[in-house]
């Protein structure tokens, strides 16, 4: 049921937007080829993607997504580069599975430069090792929502969004500018994925406001732990956003 509403909603915007169905282009950077399969997988008649408004494409040229699985290793860095640069702009690039979105497994090994956003702007990071094919589903729904604001042009006011959380801050001057808001945010929907990533932002944020100080905040912030289910990824989570104030705090 959520699958299908998932995407009814992707085949509505993909019409409002485009007029036609949005066309994907998959590149294997250089992945074990389980991401593939789930991609695969979302072709099949179980899901059938193409139902949505997905169209999968096999050119640059006529792509309006690129979905990328595995890390950008050293032999495919030239390939990607001239495969983003043919794509036409406004375009978005989907980090599909654990290795696109950070390197995964191959993190700092010799051979792999790490993950896409190494080498490519990445817009949309879709969890997993590999991603379930309803999680790309979403991902696709998500590059949508990202492409309308690229071709719309939209952007977000940071003196609007500071003065939005500012009053709402005791701990002052720890979000100072929308940067470090956005890279806080980034870094949750990379480990947690769209939903979760901002659930537990606003977990984190809620937390952050009742902090006077960097010693309360790593204080209050392990209770999350207990709240998420002593998940592995919130620990780690919580360990670069902390890191992330400390330094900010250091200027």
């Amino acid at each position: 049921m959520i699958l299908e509403e998932e995407g009814k909603k992707l085949k509505k915007r993909a019409y409002d937007l485009l007029s036609r169905s949005v066309f994907v282009l998959r590149v294997d950077s250089g992945s074990c080829n389980g991401c593939d399969i789930s991609v695969l997988a979302s072709l099949t008649p179980l899901y059938d993607v193409e139902r949505f408004g997905v169209k999968v494409v096999y050119s640059p040229r006529q792509a309006d997504v690129i979905l990328i699985t595995g890390p950008i290793t050293r032999q495919f860095y030239p390939a990607m580069k001239i495969i983003y640069e043919s794509t036409p702009k406004p375009c978005v690039v989907v980090a599909c599975g654990s290795c696109a979105s950070s390197g995964g497994i191959w993190y700092n090994t010799y051979d792999t430069l790490g993950g896409a956003d190494k080498v490519v702007p990445v817009d949309v990071y879709i969890p997993g090792c590999p991603p379930r094919p309803a999680a790309i589903i979403h991902g696709m729904l998500v590059a949508l929502d990202v492409l309308e604001q690229k071709i719309k042009k939209l952007e977000y006011s940071e003196e609007k969004e500071w003065k939005t959380t500012e009053s709402e801050l005791k701990f002052g001057g720890l979000l100072k500018s929308y940067s470090v808001f956005r890279s806080l945010k980034l870094d949750c929907r990379r480990y947690l994925g769209y939903k979760l990533g901002n659930k537990f932002l606003m977990d984190y944020a809620e937390i952050m406001r009742n902090c006077n100080s960097l010693e309360e905040l790593k204080k209050k912030t392990t209770g999350l732990l207990s709240r998420w289910n002593n998940d592995s990824r919130i620990k780690e989570i919580i360990e670069l956003l902390n890191k992330r104030v400390e330094d900010y705090l250091k200027g």
